[in-house]
């Protein structure tokens, strides 16, 4: 639909298709557009998983006055709510990645901050703003990296960031994985 007679009109009448597909044989089946409710439903989910994202970009502002904080050490590239973690997944706080880069990172570095409620602040920016540079500066330090990243300046390097700390468990528990679940994990990455 919609379905253009030989005058040039319009005609929105799903009996057409289903009369059409009758007539040559075809064994697709037709059915009634929705309407009242389930369409009204139909809509409201298409447009809440179209602007989906825009929500969790817009829900980082909810903070703003701390992540100006961190704007005396870094520029601030991005900022979003993490889309699974907390408010209705998992019991855990709504938490906020903050993409981080200054002078001290090379162009292809870029420090990923992520930072959990507390209250009504995002939890702990002092700790990052402290840490910082012992991380940049391991990383960078290490010479397969550095070279790497100047001779393939299209990549990239994300060093991770949650609340206070640079390692933490969940770093720990998916590093120290069986080779069938780093497997698996291989495959959900590909997929």
């Amino acid at each position: 639909m919609p379905w253009t007679n030989l005058a040039g009109d319009s005609l929105y009448n799903y009996s057409i298709e289903k009369n059409l597909l009758s007539i040559i044989g075809s064994k697709d089946k037709t059915s009634k557009p929705m309407a009242g409710r389930k369409l009204q439903k139909y809509f409201v989910n298409n447009i809440v998983d179209a602007y989906m994202p825009s929500l969790y970009h817009l829900a980082a502002s909810s903070f703003q006055k701390e992540m100006d904080e961190l704007k005396t050490d870094f520029f601030v590239l991005s900022s979003e709510e993490v889309y699974g973690r907390g408010r209705y997944i998992l019991n855990e706080p709504l938490t906020m990645k903050i993409v981080l880069h200054n002078n001290l990172m090379a162009d292809n570095v870029r420090l990923v901050f992520l930072a959990s409620k507390k209250g009504n602040s995002l939890y702990s920016r002092d700790s990052i703003k402290k840490d910082y540079r012992t991380y940049v500066s391991r990383i960078q330090s290490i010479s397969f990296v550095a070279d790497y990243l100047k001779a393939i300046p299209d990549a990239s390097l994300d060093i991770y960031y949650f609340n206070n700390k640079g390692i933490n468990a969940y770093n720990i528990d998916n590093v120290n994985k069986s080779p069938v679940t780093w497997a698996r994990h291989d495959k959900w990455v590909e997929a």
